[in-house]
């Protein structure tokens, strides 16, 4: 069986997880800042459109797993769909924000980058809350054996995570 609390992780910090690792180099005492170099445009929309495949696999493959391991059933679908739906939404909305925020550090001054890191800090939350409600719906219905693989699941994974996750 495959670690779920693993691949729970990985969908939900797919992209998101990236926020608070965004880089913000801080240069050695008496040692100026080297100026950013920035990828010439064909090259970072190759970039983000790599990994943005490559997210969407990664979640999609998680999502079969997790299906497989809780053993959704054909009466089940419609809220699995409905769950799988949130978590693309989710990662989706988090490479935007991520893609979005790794552009503009470069020139953001350090109180815009708190202001801007509150404000996706916010809308990784409501995307956070959306995802609960859509998994609050699902696990309503799933059967007494698989609420015990899920609960099992999300110990492992709250168990595993670095401190802070």
């Amino acid at each position: 069986m495959p670690a779920v609390g693993v691949i729970l992780a990985a969908l939900i910090g797919s992209a998101g997880g990236q926020l608070s690792s965004v880089p913000v180099p801080v240069p050695a005492p008496g040692v100026a800042n080297p100026p950013p170099v920035a990828p010439r445009p064909h090259q970072a929309s190759v970039s983000a459109s790599a990994e943005l495949a490559a997210s969407e696999s990664l979640v999609d493959r998680h999502l079969e797993e997790l299906r497989a391991s809780l053993g959704v059933t054909a009466a089940q679908l419609p809220l699995w769909r409905a769950f799988t739906h949130a978590v693309r939404e989710m990662a989706l909305s988090d490479d935007a924000l991520t893609r979005q925020r790794r552009s503009a550090l470069a020139t953001m001054t350090a109180a815009d980058n708190m202001r801007d890191y509150a404000r996706v800090a916010h809308i990784y939350a409501e995307n956070a809350e959306r995802l609960a409600d859509a998994f609050d719906r699902l696990y309503i219905g799933l059967s007494p054996s698989q609420r015990r693989i899920a609960d099992a699941a999300f110990r492992r994974q709250a168990l595993s995570a670095p401190p802070g996750r």
